[in-house]
């Protein structure tokens, strides 16, 4: 966390001690760090609590952070909805889809 200003980091700053401007970025980056860190610790709270439907927010703040859902996989270059439309369309994919050869 930062240690050099910890209300900023923990939300309980005051008015009188807004910056001028804030870095988004680096407000993001703490974020990110915050909810990973305590990520295993909201999950198993969570487990606790989902039959009174406290699920919402945890799903927002691991969307947030880009935890979950988890990152989409390319698709082999031989097998991919673009190579099936082609197919379909009766044009040739190209024979190198996926890698290119030096």
């Amino acid at each position: 966390m930062n240690e050099a200003n910890p209300s900023v980091a923990s939300g309980r700053q005051n008015s009188s001690q807004q910056p001028a401007s804030i870095d988004k970025a680096e407000l993001r980056r703490q974020i990110d760090e915050l909810v990973m860190r305590r990520g295993l610790e909201m999950v198993r709270e969570t487990i606790n609590q989902v039959k009174e439907g406290h699920y919402q927010a945890l799903k927002y703040l691991f969307e947030m952070i880009g935890l979950y859902p988890a990152p989409i996989v390319a698709e082999k270059a031989d097998h991919s909805v673009a190579v099936d439309l082609l197919t379909h369309l009766g044009l040739k994919p190209p024979e190198n889809t996926g890698t290119q050869s030096a």
